[in-house]
């Protein structure tokens, strides 16, 4: 077993656990002595892991600057037994879930993050990859007002093994999506919601769009909601993050410097 202060993959430093939400896996804030950064370290304790390596990779060789990077996966001896995980980049500025709930959004915000979510999720689809288990903490926005989207591929092996989803596809990251948005201009729990409850002032589209989830009839694509919502307003972005200061994600840096690394690794 892995704790705070090994070593993965002769580069990535435990430095404390962080609480996750999916069952076969346990999730580190660790120090990249390469990079000189923090990342996040996933390891991985799941029925198959190796599935979940797999995952990893194909989602690594999806690039888009919106996907939060794959530095690693694999798996190494240790202590007489195999050691798996992934390794990802963690992406600065204001996660979704610290905000869903809290208030209700102004419709064109939430509109800004679903639909650019959405299209951020295009380009996977083009190689046939979903994310499967998209929830608020999966999004994150930017100081420069871009929507980032991490755990794609493998969140979503990690989800299936622990039965928590039947299957990845586009329709279930769509319906994903709109839910977060329903929840996003409510302040309330998706399932909670009627049309009743939605605000006058979404735009038609939109309104069909939300209407139809709650009907259980849609959405059945990504291109549906990017159609109904459209793609990110930075300027309304960058706004949310300014006007959320005490959400910043990181919310403090977790760099080691280099003398506490030396005084560790001479211990």
């Amino acid at each position: 077993m892995v704790q705070a202060g090994d070593m993965i993959a002769r580069r990535f430093r435990l430095v404390r656990t962080e609480e996750y939400d999916i069952p076969g896996a346990t999730r580190f804030v660790a120090y990249d002595t390469r990079l000189d950064q923090d990342v996040t370290v996933d390891i991985v304790s799941s029925l198959a892991p190796t599935a979940v390596v797999r995952a990893a990779h194909r989602a690594r060789v999806v690039r888009d600057r919106r996907l939060t990077r794959i530095l690693a996966a694999n798996s190494e001896r240790r202590d007489g037994g195999r050691v798996t995980y992934v390794v990802s980049e963690r992406p600065a500025g204001v996660r979704l879930d610290e905000l869903l709930g809290e208030v209700a959004f102004v419709p064109a915000t939430a509109a800004a993050i679903v639909g650019e979510a959405a299209a951020v999720l295009g380009v996977p689809l083009r190689s046939g990859e979903h994310h499967g288990m998209l929830r608020p903490q999966s999004l994150t926005v930017t100081p420069r007002g871009r929507v980032t989207l991490s755990g794609l591929g493998f969140e979503g092996e990690l989800g299936s093994q622990a039965h928590l989803i039947r299957g990845r596809t586009e329709r279930a990251d769509a319906i994903a999506l709109v839910r977060l948005f329903v929840t996003a201009v409510t302040a309330m729990d998706a399932d909670a919601v009627t049309a009743d409850d939605l605000p006058e002032d979404l735009t038609e589209a939109a309104r069909d769009l939300c209407e139809a989830l709650l009907r259980g009839s849609g959405p059945l694509t990504l291109a549906q909601i990017t159609a109904a919502l459209g793609t990110g307003d930075t300027s309304a972005l960058r706004t949310l993050v300014e006007e959320a200061p005490t959400l910043w994600w990181p919310p403090e840096p977790e760099h080691v410097d280099s003398a506490d690394l030396a005084a560790t690794e001479d211990a």
